[in-house]
């Protein structure tokens, strides 16, 4: 890249779709993706899974990073918090042939209402298992 600035020229086109959105100078390259082997189709229901799945994937990040902090910080706890009730039991995993028995703190969350009682899931909350 040195020598092509020093020489006031431009590195050979990649256009690799794989690679070319990603590069900061797409721009000045515009590349011309090779279409071959690609079907372009129009399926307004499966676009509308990719957006979806698009949104959800940054929320999957800190879904992971919230959920390994509460395991840690109620582990072996057993209360009642704001409109949650956390249970939780030890549970023994058996031998199998890729990984050796465990034991481990399986725990619950689940919604209450003003009562006390739990509430169904697909009633706008859900239940949610660690």
């Amino acid at each position: 890249m040195n020598q092509h600035v020093a020489n006031k020229t431009l590195p050979d086109k990649v256009n690799d779709p794989g690679i070319c959105p990603r590069c900061p100078f797409v721009h000045i390259c515009m590349p011309d993706y090779a279409t071959a082997g690609i079907e372009f189709i129009e399926d307004r229901v499966l676009l509308e899974k990719i957006r979806r799945y698009e949104e959800l994937k940054g929320s999957m990040f800190e879904y992971n990073a919230l959920d390994k902090m509460l395991k840690d910080q109620l582990k072996e706890k057993q209360m009642s918090i704001g409109e949650f009730l956390i249970t939780g039991k030890w549970v023994e995993r058996k031998e199998m042939p890729a990984q050796p028995a465990t034991k481990y703190w399986a725990k619950k969350i689940q919604r209450i209402d003003k009562t006390g009682a739990a509430v169904s899931p697909g009633d706008g909350t859900e239940k949610v298992s660690f």
